[in-house]
């Protein structure tokens, strides 16, 4: 057998052709039909697109194939290694080797549901119909595991109101006496029990030290300019500035909501504000380049950013579904809190319910902006948390912060896992890249539920085992509904007992 190997230059393009032909004898013929050569024999350790080739590549119809490569050096590499096949494969037809009857044994399967790289942060992008939920499901379930012996928290955050968002939380794993009894937590968007969330979490800040009060002010900055988009529509830093000095004022008051940010913006409000008694010490707390900024500075130099932060939150105000989450004095829900200790915590965001593509947004977003209060305020690790986020261009397709997010999670023990159907569903190109640092990188394999695993520039092939959700028993509807009531007292609004009218007076006889 001669192998002819050539490469060229591809006219108007980068990239480099090679042409491999094979001139292949009918003794040969034989030989390779005899022993089975045809696809599997012989290893070539060489790539392409991710997929390990064999002779089978090789060998068939005219013996001849193309391989476009994007660079000269891929090439090379690339060359270099089928002459070396070549070469192996050669020795083998001149060796008088008895036909292998029987395969040899497999490798011991790399175990990707374990490896520590998971903390590097990981990005999945699957075909539709390919099995990415069922891969999903399969990482989640070995997450469970790890919560289950106390070692981890979860963190899932879905869409869909499917496998992971409506039957991943009803598993039976949950109901009370069960390994996980009171260590789930399942939030949704219901204008019924709506959530009590709030940025604006400034308890206790007074008891703080002046460099806590810093860093708690810049974790609460750095959410807000996540959730409010102000990374990406304001590239001279405006946006960021105006938040950065409101946020100094309203870690003063007493019980900040996103209204009093509002307020903030409109000029002359401020300044009413400090003459009653409640906000006086506004004039003495704050220092006098915060005071000039929102008092003159804001609604002289920085009119078209101010507008822009206000149509922001009067989307929030405007919107029934953001103010009924985002317009209350208490805070419920402290994640940071919350991660101390082993939990599982479902955000089934709902998207049939919320309808629109901004308040779904918002909504994802808010609690991914307090993962990222949690990466900034943690130090030296804390217990372990692996994050879920499907279909997560929902929530990140135009958020380049999301670069700092996963390079620092991994420092503070976080697992982040980003998956989605196409790498088109993300439009902003520095979103795109900054996915493509997360040092796991899973795609579709060769068949339905393989996948291609790359990790430290070293490619696995993995099937990962079959789980869905919806196919286990979920628990009852009356232990349900016990859950969801703990969720109501724990996490939502104190439901106001109606009082209805007096009752009706007898007539007089």
């Amino acid at each position: 057998m001669t192998p002819h190997i050539t490469d060229h230059q591809l006219p108007g393009r980068d990239g480099v052709r090679v042409l491999v032909r094979l001139d292949i004898t009918p003794a040969e013929h034989v030989l390779i039909f005899k022993y089975r050569m045809g696809a599997d024999a012989i290893d070539f350790s060489v790539f392409y697109q991710g997929r390990k080739l064999t002779f089978g590549d090789f060998y068939g119809g005219t013996h001849s194939t193309i391989w476009d490569l994007d660079s000269p050096h891929q090439a090379r590499a690339f060359v270099d290694g089928l002459r070396k096949g070549f070469a192996q494969f050669e020795q083998f037809l001149a060796s008088n080797r008895k036909p292998v009857q029987q395969p040899e044994p497999p490798k011991p399967t790399w175990d990707f549901f374990n490896t520590d790289a998971r903390f590097t942060s990981t990005w999945i992008v699957g075909k539709p119909e390919w099995g990415k939920t069922t891969l999903m499901s399969a990482l989640i379930q070995r997450d469970l595991e790890r919560v289950k012996e106390g070692k981890a928290s979860l963190i899932v955050i879905d869409s869909q109101h499917e496998e992971l968002g409506k039957h991943l939380p009803r598993l039976p794993w949950f109901a009370p006496g069960q390994p996980l009894h009171e260590k789930l937590i399942y939030l949704e968007p219901d204008l019924e029990h709506p959530l009590a969330l709030n940025f604006l979490n400034f308890k206790g800040y007074h008891k703080l030290s002046k460099n806590e009060q810093a860093t708690r002010r810049a974790a609460i900055i750095e959410m807000l300019n996540f959730f409010m988009g102000a990374t990406t529509s304001d590239p001279s830093g405006f946006m960021k500035t105006i938040i950065g000095y409101c946020v100094r004022a309203l870690a003063l008051y007493p019980e900040p909501t996103i209204m009093d940010f509002k307020d903030l913006l409109v000029e002359g409000r401020l300044a009413n504000l400090m003459k009653k008694d409640e906000y006086k010490h506004l004039k003495d707390q704050l220092d006098d380049e915060t005071k000039r900024f929102l008092l003159t500075d804001l609604f002289k130099s920085y009119g078209q950013s101010l507008s822009s932060v206000a149509t922001r939150i009067n989307a929030i105000g405007g919107d029934d579904w953001m103010k009924a989450f985002f317009s209350n004095k208490e805070n419920r829900f402290d994640l940071y809190d919350i991660l101390r200790e082993p939990h599982v915590i479902v955000i089934n965001t709902r998207e049939h319910r919320l309808q629109s593509k901004e308040v779904l947004g918002l909504f994802g977003r808010y609690f991914i902006a307090l993962l990222m209060g949690v990466v900034r305020t943690r130090t030296g690790g804390g217990l372990p948390c692996y994050v879920h986020i499907d279909e997560a261009w929902q929530y990140i397709a135009d958020e380049p912060i999301v670069q700092d997010l996963i390079a620092t999670a991994r420092r503070q023990k976080i697992a982040i896992t980003f998956a989605q159907q196409q790498p088109s569903q993300i439009s902003n190109t520095a979103v795109r890249k900054a996915l493509q640092t997360c040092g796991v990188q899973i795609s579709a394999g060769r068949q339905k539920h393989y996948w291609n695993v790359m990790v430290r520039g070293e490619n696995h092939e993995i099937k990962a085992p079959h789980i869905d959700f919806s196919k286990i028993d979920g628990m009852p509807d009356p232990e349900w509904e016990i859950i969801l009531q703990r969720m109501y007292d724990n996490y939502c609004v104190p439901t106001k007992k109606p009082t209805g009218p007096p009752p009706e007076m007898e007539d007089a006889v």
